[in-house]
């Protein structure tokens, strides 16, 4: 799992910075684990290597559109959308997915328009669960999983 993590903080894009400063604002901010916040983030941007990662959405905020039509204004923070290459099955709809020029402006999005929901929440089995429920994609094992990784990581 160490090699693992050290290769996705290498296959990040030139210009993206991860710092140990970043989850620890949001850990001080809404009262959760770097480990946590390190575990979501690690997991929606594939490690480090997603196609969406390539654009600095490590926590995978997106919104879906019609094809046709406008895009909807930007995300606080982001520079702008990239889209799914193939539309959802089930709605035909595209999802649009937030780009970053960092990984602080990535989680400082995050913690903008999901923040609210891991206040104060150091479980992660709870903090995998309340994930699982709102839209990532996560399983809250997986989640337990990695987090566990972060934890050792960080001690």
């Amino acid at each position: 799992p160490h090699r693992r993590h050290r290769r996705a903080l290498r296959n990040t894009r030139p210009g993206l910075t991860l710092t140990a400063r970043t989850p620890h604002r949001l850990r001080v901010r809404f009262g959760t684990t770097e480990a946590d916040i390190l575990a979501l983030s690690a997991y929606e941007s594939g490690w480090g290597g997603g196609r969406f990662a390539r654009y600095g959405a490590y926590f995978d905020l997106e919104v879906a559109k019609p094809k046709k039509g406008p895009n909807p204004p930007f995300l606080l923070y982001s520079n702008g959308w990239e889209q799914a290459l193939e539309p959802n099955r089930r709605t035909g709809r595209y999802a649009l997915v937030a780009a970053y020029s960092s990984y602080l402006n990535s989680a400082e999005s995050f913690a903008y328009y999901k923040g609210a929901l891991f206040t104060n929440v150091t479980d992660p089995t709870t903090f995998g669960t309340i994930a699982s429920q709102n839209g990532f994609g996560i399983s809250v094992g997986t989640f337990v999983s990695i987090a566990d990784v972060f934890v050792q990581c960080l001690h």
